[in-house]
């Protein structure tokens, strides 16, 4: 994990990383509504905040970043860790970079005293290995999210 804010190459690394995920056809969401620039803007302004975490191996540079925010639900008052955005911005990496994020997760919710953690993204692919990496870290499903297109209701 790193706490430096984020260079030009992880700018550009990170926006080949959501471009592949855009122009990926499974995930109807991103690819139709996906505004890769507007995405870069609000990254870096949450890195400028010290809500991204970077990995970084001395091999391969950059591979991939955590997004997160410390949030009280409104049917909470306990704080709560919850993850905007897992990224994995090196193909080639294959050390297990979903683990690591959790593990990070997991010492960024104790390190700020939360009661849980609220996980889950709208750029999921593989939605059976994402759920049993989870479920393998302990976590429930609790949830669905249901997405619906409305530029298509005129």
């Amino acid at each position: 994990m790193e706490t430096t804010q984020l260079t030009r190459l992880d700018v550009e690394r990170i926006y080949d990383a959501l471009l592949a995920e855009k122009n990926s056809r499974d995930n109807p969401f991103m690819h139709a509504y996906g505004d890769i620039d507007a995405a870069i803007r609000n990254i870096v302004e949450m890195d400028r905040r010290g809500q991204v975490v970077k990995f970084r191996t001395p091999e391969n540079g950059l591979i991939g970043i955590l997004i997160y925010d410390i949030v009280n639900f409104w049917w909470s008052d306990e704080p709560f860790f919850s993850e905007v955005l897992v990224l994995k911005t090196d193909p080639t990496f294959t050390g297990g970079f979903g683990r690591m994020a959790i593990r990070q997760m997991e010492r960024i919710a104790k390190d700020n005293k939360c009661v849980g953690i609220c996980s889950g993204c709208i750029l999921e692919r593989n939605a059976p290995m994402v759920t049993n990496m989870y479920k393998k870290a302990g976590f429930q499903i609790t949830t669905a999210n249901f997405v619906k297109d409305l530029r298509d209701e005129e």
